[in-house]
């Protein structure tokens, strides 16, 4: 059997040690034992005995994995830790740092090392023989292998480095053995599963470090992963050096890669003859298929593709099952995820983890390399009827996971709620983009019905060009289907999201007209007022005073329609029109009025509480506005405090987070500095914890300009 991807790589990777700067010494083809007065390690032992304690001879340079080093190193010389095991996918550089380990033993320690490869290895069976023939003890016929090791070991210091343990991991026990016959030897295992036995150790190698998308061109080389794609090229094309322009190339490679070695080095031994960006192109349409340009280059990594087949080739079917329906999943997948959607219980997923073909997350979900999730995919696409009915049970999940947080949005912490759907907002949006692309319309709409209508996830996160054109193609379809209410809303948040954040009142009126002539069909008199009146107050700011017309009749209309919510807003947008005119208590009167008519309406059937409290929360606050700019110091600081009053009512901390805000800023215009610090450090804490970023920029901004230290 071939040597494994990552044994090759390691003797590859180590061979220009010797010429090459390293904080790793070089290994020497002569085996590594101490001197006799190093320590109790008995005498010194003939050429011929010590051969068999010889590390393979590596063939190039080390790069990076300078904190895995130490870590591996401290955990070799913690007394406790006796069975090490190098986890991760195949690949990654497993063996490459287990020989670095072992030199490092070996050099600054005086300890004796010895070396047993299993790529040749077939079966549980031959790992003791392995073993044996590695130690120099043979298996004479008819001898007891055990009882020659014994000898051999006994308690004298050994370091064995066991390469490619994964494809016999059944005869684990036999480590396990071996560690009873000497206290003084350590085993240092690189394998793709965990062994499972009571004394391992495990530490998990991943990538080497690559830069974010936003490190600069010239900090590039700090980085392991773009040296080692630099120094692998420069052996095929010397002097290659990368240009400014790779940059976005790059960005691409290491998304893909994750620092992945064997990936990284395929790619460099091309591009002695093809552009990076070509060779990056080839790797996203098909992340496997880059093979090695070596003649010499041996079967089992000749790609990432075969590696990941290696892998694939030792799951049950339980778990290929569950790693091809995981790969509906476009970001981690939380638990509760995977086994909606996957049908995946603890036990297939630890297995997985165990096998390193999930990574858990630090907040308790899966990941996969992009790479191998690109491979599962296409083990997916094979089967067409089951990735099928994955994707549905895919949207069908998101679509319950929104429902159930429809009521919660509305309550004291619609943050925590935010902060729940920003968690799945990669697999949202996956689910969302599908729908619109197969027309599956019932999705799409109520996807967006429950993202922009019920939860406001794009009003507090932003409307992208994607997000609006999703918006707009549900709102079509909407129409289709006969849903008319819903068409009739989506199109207003469209005209909202293009008039009140984009600045552009011209768009946004061809939104609103829409909205008002479906308003008009559905018979909804309060909607098409609210909608009339955004469109007046878009018209005036196209041309002033164009827009009193439309303001007039969204008035009559919201007064015809008996809907107490859609007059207060009504009078609420004719307040900021008036405002922009310079009538500021004309304005206020507005804003009174907008307050009033949702002050006594008390059925919770008729209107949200919720809605109810927010128009007269932000009416008060608008009050105070006016008050504080006309002078009435007095009457704006109580009006403040009547919002702060409502937001703690409610039990809403975004909104007593800008209560604290106007009440601070008003008070350090006012010179009363105690007082004003004591309400922003509030503003800065509730704003922190519910991860408000707008109003965190206008505290420091404040902040800033005043020389306050609000602990930030």
């Amino acid at each position: 059997m071939d040597p494994s991807s990552e044994t090759v790589f390691a003797y590859e990777e180590a061979q220009e040690a010797a010429a090459a700067p390293s904080r790793v010494p070089a290994v020497r083809a002569t085996p590594y034992r101490h001197e006799e007065a190093a320590g109790p390690l008995g005498p010194a032992a003939t050429p011929a005995e010590t051969a068999y304690r010889a590390l393979p001879t590596p063939t190039t340079s080390f790069v990076g994995r300078e904190v895995e080093l130490e870590e591996v190193s401290a955990l070799l010389e913690d007394p406790g830790c006796r069975l090490l095991s190098l986890t991760g996918p195949g690949g990654v550089g497993k063996t490459r740092l287990a020989l670095a380990a072992a030199c490092r033993q070996a050099q600054e320690r005086g300890v004796e090392v010895a070396f047993v490869p299993l790529e040749a290895v077939v079966s549980p069976e031959g790992v003791l023989p392995a073993i044996a023939s590695a130690l120099g003890v043979g298996s004479a016929a008819g001898a007891d292998p055990w009882e020659a090791i014994r000898r051999r070991v006994s308690d004298t210091g050994l370091l064995v480095v066991v390469d490619n343990f994964e494809q016999v991991v059944e005869a684990a026990p036999v480590l396990a053995r071996l560690l009873e016959v000497g206290s003084g030897l350590k085993l240092l295992v690189t394998t793709r599963e965990r062994l499972g036995l009571e004394a391992e150790w495990t530490y998990l190698v991943g990538g080497l470090d690559y830069p974010a998308d936003d490190v600069p061109f010239a900090e590039l080389e700090r980085y392991a992963a773009v040296r080692l794609l630099v120094e692998r090229a420069r052996r095929v094309r010397p002097g290659y050096r990368l240009i400014e322009d790779d940059l976005p190339h790059l960005r691409r490679l290491f998304a893909l890669t994750q620092g992945l070695p064997l990936a990284i080095e395929l790619v460099a031994a091309w591009l002695r003859a093809v552009p990076l960006a070509t060779l990056v192109a080839e790797l996203e349409l098909d992340p496997g298929g880059i093979t090695a340009a070596n003649a010499d280059a041996r079967q089992r990594h000749e790609s990432v593709r075969a590696v990941f087949e290696q892998s694939w080739s030792r799951l049950t079917d339980a778990e290929r099952q569950v790693m091809r329906r995981l790969s509906v999943f476009a970001g981690p997948v939380a638990p509760e995820a995977a086994a909606y959607v996957a049908g995946a219980n603890r036990t297939v997923l630890a297995a997985l983890v165990d096998k390193s073909l999930l990574r858990l997350t630090s907040d308790g979900r899966y990941d996969r390399h992009p790479l191998l999730l690109a491979f599962a995919r296409e083990r997916l696409a094979a089967r067409p009827e089951e990735q099928r009915a994955v994707l549905e049970r895919h949207s069908a999940y998101y679509l319950r996971f929104l429902r159930e947080r429809t009521d919660r949005v509305k309550g004291p912490r619609p943050a925590l709620v935010q902060r729940e759907i920003e968690a799945e907002v990669t697999d949202i949006l996956a689910a969302v983009r599908r729908a619109a692309e197969r027309g599956a319309n019932a999705e799409l709409i109520a996807f967006m019905q429950l993202l922009e209508l019920e939860l406001g996830y794009f009003q507090a996160h932003g409307h992208d060009d994607e997000t609006l054109d999703l918006l707009s193609r549900a709102a079509e379809a909407a129409v289709a289907t006969g849903a008319l209410e819903v068409a009739r809303d989506l199109r207003g948040r469209v005209g909202d999201a293009y008039g009140v954040h984009r600045g552009d009142p011209r768009r946004a009126l061809a939104e609103y007209e829409a909205a008002i002539e479906l308003a008009h069909r559905t018979g909804d008199r309060g909607r098409e007022a609210v909608l009339t009146s955004m469109a007046g107050a878009m018209r005036d700011q196209v041309s002033a005073g164009s827009g009193r017309e439309a303001l007039d009749r969204a008035l009559a209309l919201a007064t015809e329609s008996g809907d107490a919510v859609a007059l207060s807003i009504v009078y609420e947008h004719r307040a900021f029109v008036v405002a922009r005119s310079g009538d500021l208590e004309g304005a206020r009167e507005l804003y009174v009025r907008s307050r009033e008519t949702v002050e006594h309406v008390t059925d919770p059937e008729a209107v949200h509480p919720f809605e109810l409290t927010r128009r007269r929360f932000f009416a008060t606050i608008n009050v105070g506005h006016i008050d504080h700019a006309v002078g009435r110091f007095d009457d704006a600081l109580a009006a403040r405090n009547a919002a702060l009053g409502l937001a703690r009512q409610a039990g809403n901390q975004i909104w007593e987070a800008m209560a604290h805000l106007e009440l601070g800023e008003m008070l350090v215009g006012a010179g009363r500095e105690g007082e004003a610090l004591e309400h922003l450090r509030l503003a800065l804490d509730l704003s922190v914890a519910n991860h408000v970023s707008s109003l965190i920029e206008r505290l420091e901004r404040l902040a800033g300009r005043h020389g306050h230290d609000l602990g930030t």
